[in-house]
């Protein structure tokens, strides 16, 4: 190779390098822990005293709402999922009756406190039916029981190991949440004062 492609290969190493910083800085200062956490305060109340009646933490509830809907209480799936968490209106239904909510209808999911409350207890269920594995609860949160239970059964995933996970959308998903509750734990450990 002469010295004139050397310079050019060198100059446009330099340039990938310099675009690939500039984009890791640009999502590192736009998803900062205390952007994130500036996002929730409006529902850190409901958060906390949801998260405390079905038994999780409340930063893991504050990641699945951030990775969901980036907090905003209109958000609406193209597949149907409604709110804050998400939530299909079929499993709001379940999730209502599991409840005992009486006179339940969809657009309740459009109400902060009430999707953080069913998301809350949906959560909850699902980390009881995996004894307490995070992981496969959150796979089941978003790719269904029924296919965390088949993969399982065929192996593709253990309860340490997700990367089996055939779906992309479920096995990024819960990398995505399992990396913001990092950052969130992180914040809080920082602080001598906790928000919660």
């Amino acid at each position: 190779m002469n010295k004139k492609k050397k310079k050019i290969n060198k100059k446009r190493n330099r340039i990938l390098l310099a675009i690939f910083l500039l984009t890791i800085s640009y999502v590192l200062f736009h998803n900062t822990p205390s952007n994130l956490l500036s996002r929730s305060s409006d529902y850190d109340k409901i958060i906390m005293s949801e998260a405390r009646n079905y038994d999780l933490d409340p930063l893991l509830v504050a990641s699945v709402i951030w990775v969901e809907s980036r907090f905003d209480p209109k958000a609406e799936s193209p597949k149907g999922a409604i709110g804050l968490m998400q939530i299909m209106p079929e499993t709001g239904e379940w999730i209502a009756n599991k409840m005992d909510i009486s006179h339940y209808k969809d657009t309740m999911l459009k109400d902060p406190a009430t999707n953080i409350k069913m998301g809350c207890w949906y959560l909850n269920y699902l980390t009881k039916q995996y004894n307490g594995n995070i992981k496969l609860a959150l796979a089941a949160y978003n790719g269904g029981i029924g296919n965390v239970n088949h993969w399982l059964d065929t192996k593709l995933i253990t309860g340490k190991n997700i990367d089996g996970i055939p779906y992309d959308e479920t096995r990024n998903y819960v990398k995505q949440i399992l990396n913001i509750y990092n950052k969130y734990q992180n914040i809080y450990e920082m602080k001598e004062e906790t928000l919660w």
